[in-house]
C-alpha cells in the first residue's frame, strides 16, 4: 500500500511500487480524508505506476464539507487527472472560506 500523506511528494513511492513488483507483491494507491490537491497527486502516482493499479482509496472527497479548488474531483469508480497541468485550480472564495484563523 502506498499511502499518499498532503504534503509530501509522491515521487519518492515510485522505487517502493518498482522493489514491491520485483517480489511480486501488488501496490495500491490509497489517500487518507484529503480534498481534490492530495487526491490529485495521489491519482498521479497511480498513474505513473507501470502496471495498472488495483482499485484505489482515492474517493473520499465526497466526505468533506468544502474543497479548496475551482473543479473538485468527484469519487467515483474510475477517476481521472484533473485537467491540464499541476493538481487543480485553487478557488481564492473556497480559500478565504476554510481559512484558519488563530485564537488571540
Amino acid at each position: 500500500m502506498l499511502k499518499f500523506r498532503a504534503g509530501r511528494r509522491p515521487g519518492p513511492r515510485l522505487p517502493t511500487a518498482a522493489a514491491a513488483r520485483r517480489l511480486g507483491l501488488a501496490t495500491t494507491v490509497t489517500t487518507a480524508l484529503d480534498g481534490s490537491i492530495a487526491t490529485a497527486a495521489a491519482l498521479h502516482l497511480a498513474a505513473a505506476l507501470a502496471d495498472a493499479p488495483p482499485p484505489c482509496g482515492l474517493a473520499t472527497t465526497a466526505l468533506l464539507a468544502g474543497d479548496l479548488v475551482r473543479t473538485p474531483l468527484r469519487p467515483h469508480p474510475t477517476m481521472a487527472l484533473p485537467p491540464g497541468p499541476g493538481l487543480g485550480e485553487l478557488d481564492a472564495g473556497a480559500l478565504a472560506r476554510w481559512r484558519v484563523v488563530e485564537a488571540a
